[in-house]
């Protein structure tokens, strides 16, 4: 449907594997990127402070990469850029799927002690 949409707006057919891979890349550093912001709820009981948590690392996660090539294999946004050129790489797509399963299984885990300790 969005490859539909698209196309209407773009007036006329794009590459669909480009577009394709633009669309599986957002959907993956998006889930990321919600998963990391429930866990970051997930430790703290106020919504604000959570909320300014998640932007405030979200973004050094965009700004870290620039200072040591440490980071650039834990940022997503980096991850991200090889889908809008068509590349559809197997270690960008398993690492930004693996962030999620962790920051999942971490929100699982501090909710589960939270209710335990009530």
């Amino acid at each position: 449907m969005y490859y539909a949409i698209l196309c209407i707006f773009a007036g006329g057919f794009t590459n669909v594997t480009q577009t394709l891979s633009v669309l599986l890349g957002f959907i993956l550093i998006t889930m990321s990127y919600i998963s990391f912001g429930g866990f970051m709820s997930s430790l703290t009981e106020n919504q604000i402070i959570a909320g300014i948590a998640t932007i405030v690392l979200l973004l050094a996660t965009w700004f870290l990469p620039n200072i040591s090539d440490i980071f650039k294999t834990l940022s997503p946004i980096e991850l991200f850029q090889k889908f809008p050129q068509g590349v559809i790489s197997i270690s960008d797509t398993v690492t930004l799927l693996s962030q999620t399963l962790l920051f999942t299984l971490l929100t699982i885990t501090v909710l589960q002690r939270k209710k335990n300790v009530k």
